[in-house]
């Protein structure tokens, strides 16, 4: 990767209110440098996760890719040739779902074993909480388990696809078709929660103190309690497929190479991905985002593969309430302030 500066240019004013005087700053440089890396996979991937040791990669036709280091990958057998749309480590257990009902589980990430999930629909999102595992998909369905082992159904009180699910902040949230969101707090037992919308929603996350929602059309709705959500819809109005935060700032991908980031979940800002390529999946460990996608071309002197690519996040300054990023990538980076007079305002 090349090192490149850059210089960004930030408006500052010292200002006396009250007694104390407050520096205010306005624009960022948030420009991130991805590198990308060729997997050897001519199949699209859906997911990505760390499981401890290594990057775990989940695509079409059963593809699974590992990596300790996200530049290096190799393929595992899955024994399925299912596709495969999201992934979820928790303690020793791996499990991997997708396609037809399949239910992959593992404990190393290399030798998988198939589960019995009695279902035939697509399974398209997997979250742990209180104690389980739970999976949604296609019709409402919802399946829980205590070790990724035995599942069995819950209601979901819908016949809706359901695409993703999460768990944080003592509840889980599923989300898909028809702005549909449904809430639990054991993952057994679920009530509806009206967003006013009627777009396929894809991507669910919690940021903050702020669930976030990404789908169809570029739709974002955000909530502090998962009851009353507020909603935007973010240019160029591309499918958002996932999310990805390291803990100050959040990462959402989707169709297009689309990548949008955000440290409050409110204002976001558009990204270069360098690709057209729909990107199906991300996360974040090991001190940098992932994000995986369908099959694209790297450089010329690259093979066709399903992309994968990795950017290093610095940290960030913060002054009161703002946040300014201070370098998205190994290169130098000069920041100049411009300061304004003092005002007694």
């Amino acid at each position: 990767m090349n090192i490149r500066k850059r210089t960004c240019e930030i408006l500052t004013a010292a200002v006396y209110h009250l007694g104390v005087f407050l520096l205010l700053a306005s624009g960022a440089c948030a420009q991130v440098e991805w590198s990308w890396h060729v997997s050897g996979s001519s199949e699209p991937l859906n997911d990505v996760i760390w499981d401890g040791d290594k990057f775990l990669v989940v695509g079409e036709a059963g593809t699974i890719l590992s990596s300790p280091d996200a530049v290096t990958w190799s393929g595992q057998a899955s024994g399925s040739n299912q596709s495969l749309r999201s992934i979820i480590r928790e303690g020793g257990d791996i499990v991997a779902v997708g396609q037809g009902g399949i239910i992959l589980t593992s404990t190393d990430g290399v030798s998988w074993s198939t589960r019995v999930s009695d279902v035939a629909t697509f399974i398209s999102g997997i979250a742990y909480g209180m104690g389980r595992f739970v999976a949604v998909g296609g019709s409402g369905t919802i399946l829980t388990s205590p070790d990724g082992v035995d599942w069995s159904p819950a209601n979901s009180g819908t016949t809706r696809f359901l695409q993703a699910v999460a768990f944080s902040d003592g509840k889980f949230v599923a989300v898909g078709a028809s702005g549909t969101v449904r809430i639990s707090t054991d993952g057994l037992n679920w009530s509806g929660s009206s967003t006013g919308r009627s777009e396929f929603l894809t991507a669910v996350h919690y940021f903050d103190g702020t669930w976030l929602v990404g789908g169809q059309s570029g739709i974002m709705l955000s909530s502090q309690d998962t009851q009353s959500w507020q909603s935007q819809l973010i240019e160029p109005y591309e499918w958002i497929r996932a999310f990805a935060s390291n803990g100050e700032r959040i990462l959402a991908v989707g169709d297009a190479g689309i990548m949008f980031i955000s440290f409050d979940g409110e204002a976001w800002q558009t990204l270069s991905s360098g690709t057209t390529a729909a990107l199906g999946g991300a996360g974040f460990a090991d001190g940098q985002f992932i994000v995986v996608g369908e099959l694209a071309s790297i450089n010329p002197e690259e093979p066709v593969s399903a992309l994968i690519a990795t950017s290093p996040i610095a940290p960030a300054i913060a002054w009161e309430s703002t946040k300014l990023t201070v370098s998205e990538d190994a290169g130098e980076l000069v920041v100049r302030l411009l300061r304004s007079a003092p005002s007694d305002t």
